[in-house]
């Protein structure tokens, strides 16, 4: 994947299949020359048939940033397409946003996904406005129940996503890797760059769970704002393929 790059925003991404095919996904959107829309999804089940839905949402989610702003609206048209396509059992977290680079904010909707946290001056916040997991429900509730968040960005915050392929890694004793051990991490390298972060985040997942196989993919997608946006917001592309 080409990873986006923007003069004062860190973008690190971590993906790590549990089998060969996985059924967690994430993916940018140039929206514009200063809007960077993104999303996290998770797909209920594994394997072969976890991965063919996980394809389906792919293709849902870049039609749909092509043609639609707002995250919630997002949410709620991919919502209207799963809800057919999908049988009873299954269902997909997601969630979307977009970074304005010249308003420096955040807008994030969040479809039963996990949620956001933000890193800023050495605390952290949960950010998780209430949404349904895809598939699972009607339009008419889905839309009454889903919320759109908003947020004004500052330097050096750090805003983290993942899917539960983390908390949820396990030890030898069946213990998982918890969101309490996942906060003290954010906590302790909230200063790190998103690279770094990421970095030690997969490697504290890997020493918690060596003696437990992986049976979650692992997802992982860090911002970080180096310094206010510039009035500019020009971005490059660059070529490097995420880990």
């Amino acid at each position: 994947m080409n990873l986006p790059v923007y003069p004062d925003l860190q973008i690190a991404s971590v993906f790590i299949p549990a089998f060969e095919v996985g059924g967690d996904y994430y993916d940018f959107f140039e929206i514009s020359e200063t809007r960077l829309g993104f999303v996290i999804a998770d797909v209920s089940g594994k394997g072969i048939s976890a991965a063919f839905i996980m394809a389906e949402v792919k293709g849902i989610f870049e039609s749909l940033a092509k043609t639609i702003e707002r995250p919630k609206d997002i949410l709620i048209k991919a919502n209207e397409i799963l809800r057919h396509t999908l049988d009873s059992k299954s269902f997909v977290s997601a969630a979307y946003g977009y970074i304005d680079l010249i308003d420096e904010k955040l807008f994030l909707a969040r479809a039963g996904h996990c949620p956001l946290f933000l890193l800023r001056e050495n605390e952290t916040k949960q950010i998780k406005p209430s949404g349904l997991g895809l598939g699972l429900s009607d339009n008419q509730y889905f839309n009454q129940t889903l919320e759109e968040f908003s947020i004004t960005l500052k330097e050096n915050d750090t805003i983290v996503l993942y899917t539960d392929g983390i908390t949820d890694a396990k030890n030898e004793y069946f213990e998982d890797f918890g969101d309490k051990h996942f906060l003290e991490i954010l906590l302790a390298n909230s200063h790190l760059s998103a690279k770094e972060l990421s970095n030690k985040i997969i490697h504290e997942v890997s020493v918690f769970s060596s003696n437990h196989s992986q049976y979650d993919d692992i997802t992982l997608v860090i911002f970080k704002c180096q310094q206010k946006p510039k009035t500019d917001g020009v971005k490059e592309w660059q070529n490097s393929i995420h880990q």
